[in-house]
């Protein structure tokens, strides 16, 4: 998410199907204690300063 923050514009797309239109969306995986991927799905809106994001929701996939 610290990614995220620093250059919302480089690591995220617009909201396509599955995922709603109306949001940006930032894709990010982790590596559980195990070795397994869990594939995340971070949902965002710009504020109307265009600088601060709000979440909407986060999504995962599990491995």
């Amino acid at each position: 998410m610290d990614r995220l923050a620093d250059d919302p514009a480089a690591m995220s797309v617009p909201g396509a199907f599955p995922f709603p239109a109306n949001r940006m969306v930032f894709h990010f995986d982790i590596t559980d204690y195990a070795g397994e991927v869990w594939d995340f799905a971070a949902h965002f809106r710009y504020g109307a300063d265009e600088q601060t994001l709000h979440v909407v929701a986060v999504t995962v996939l599990p491995p």
